[in-house]
């Protein structure tokens, strides 16, 4: 079936937000997430992030914590994760950090239910990326621990 008629049938290609102010980061996870037939949808700020999912839902949104560098106390990522959590119910959620910082962890749960958490320092995170691809594509994979 081509895509026109998918479009015509109504189905939708499945969408992964990648919000990050790192344009490196942002192309690695779009390659990655268009290999696995994934529509990548880029924002760098939280004004950007909001407008988008404003506009349309996600099956899986990747978001940087700290989105902007040289303030240590931005936490504008935690409240677009919120906000995804608000728009689509059933979007998988992943945080993602380079400072290997997950403290907020705890009330970010309470607020938004299952996400999961991601080290960009730790060698591995694309396969990270795929999975997490994977997962979406059969709920039955996800991991009962943080990946």
């Amino acid at each position: 079936m081509s895509k026109s008629s998918n479009t015509a049938l109504g189905l939708r290609r499945r969408s992964v937000l990648v919000v990050d102010d790192n344009v490196g980061v942002q192309r690695a996870m779009a390659e990655i997430v268009t290999s696995m037939g994934f529509e990548p949808v880029l924002a760098s700020s939280r004004k950007e992030a909001i407008a988008i999912c404003d506009r349309r839902a996600f099956d899986v949104a990747f978001v940087d914590k700290r989105l902007v560098e040289h303030d240590e106390q931005n936490q504008d990522g935690l409240a677009i994760l919120r906000h995804v959590r608000m728009k689509n119910e059933g979007a998988f959620l992943v945080l993602l950090t380079s400072y290997g910082d997950f403290g907020d962890s705890t009330k970010l749960s309470e607020d938004v239910g299952n996400f999961r958490t991601m080290d960009k320092k730790i060698p591995g995170y694309e396969e990270k990326v795929r999975a997490t691809g994977r997962i979406t594509q059969n709920p039955s994979l996800i991991p009962s621990s943080e990946f």
